[in-house]
């Protein structure tokens, strides 16, 4: 629907959350080595009113506008922020180590893409 109201040569800036970060693996593996050993699923109870749908795409998914759109990506944040509250200090320490990081993602933008939290897809409407 964006696409459609939107003019050509337009951008569409969206921030994503990536399903597929190299610091998911682990708990990935984790539930499903759960789920396999109770042999139930662990996706919860849909039918709760309380619960609020969410999917996350992989970010191949973003290829199928690629006839009406250049959908570029790029690295965003590379960490939720949970994790950068629990494993990085709020002082100097912190600071340098988040500049490492964003200097990392300048120079491997499509690793940080494909591998870490955040991206943002930028959809260019074609004419």
């Amino acid at each position: 629907k964006l696409l459609y109201v939107t003019k050509s040569g337009k951008h569409i800036i969206i921030v994503y959350s990536n399903p597929n970060t190299l610091i998911s693996l682990p708990a990935r593996l984790i539930r499903r080595g759960r789920k396999f050993l109770s042999g139930k699923s662990l996706k919860g109870d849909l039918d709760n009113a309380s619960v609020l749908y969410f999917h996350q795409y992989p970010n191949d998914w973003w290829r199928r506008f690629d006839a009406v759109a250049t959908v570029k990506m790029y690295p965003w944040r590379s960490f939720a922020a949970n994790f950068t509250k629990l494993f990085i200090p709020n002082n100097t320490l912190g600071k340098k180590l988040l500049d490492v990081i964003f200097n990392l993602e300048e120079m491997f933008p499509d690793f940080f893409v494909r591998y870490f939290q955040y991206q943002m897809i930028v959809l260019i409407k074609k004419d």
